[in-house]
């Protein structure tokens, strides 16, 4: 490896750590490119060299986010089970216990709509690439399906942050499982005992 790929690898190490640093303390909004290049020393200048805002780096979280998140999906082997969902709850488990605490900022940030907005398109697509070819159903209306899920699950994972809920990390991806695979009738089910 070249010494400038070593420098540039530090760099961005460095913004990266000091955005961490920063974002755990502050809303992004409130995070400037000036105080972000001051504590990862280095000049606005350098800054600008890898990102254009404070956005740029958030991003770059999010993509690597995307990114894991695939990776643990292959192998988790998704892709190849039909009915494999857990491995999608275990893949999202997995990221969070990476670093929980940085979650669980971004979650009580006004930023977390970037992310979490960008992780619920990635199961959107996932469920419908994954389950698509297999049923009759419309490509329309497994949209609407495919959203409805997404959106349920990943709300059910903020509550969950937010709420300090007596449930382990586990427990919710069981009963996310559940909504995947039962929807409403988990409820009207209940009723009925």
């Amino acid at each position: 490896m070249k010494v400038e790929d070593i420098r540039v690898k530090k760099t961005k190490r460095n913004i990266r750590n000091s955005f961490i640093d920063l974002i755990m303390k502050k809303d992004i909004s409130k995070i400037t490119v000036k105080e972000l290049s001051e504590k990862a020393e280095i000049n606005r200048k350098t800054f600008y060299i890898y990102y254009t805002s404070v956005y740029d780096v958030m991003e770059e979280f999010e993509n690597e986010i995307i990114e894991k998140l695939l990776f643990i999906l292959i192998k988790y082997d998704y892709f190849n089970s039909s009915s494999n969902i857990n491995s999608l709850f275990s893949a999202l488990n997995d990221i969070i216990n990476e670093d929980y605490t940085f979650y669980k900022r971004i979650i009580y940030t006004s930023s977390y709509p970037f992310l979490v907005n960008k992780v619920k398109e990635f199961f959107k697509n996932t469920i419908i690439k994954q389950y698509g070819t297999n049923i009759a159903i419309d490509k329309p209306v497994l949209s609407l399906y495919a959203e409805y899920i997404s959106s349920g699950v990943i709300a059910m994972y903020i509550e969950w942050f937010q709420e300090k809920m007596p449930l382990s990390l586990d427990e919710l991806s069981k009963y996310a499982t559940n909504i995947f695979w039962h929807g409403a009738s988990i409820i009207v089910d209940a009723k009925d005992l």
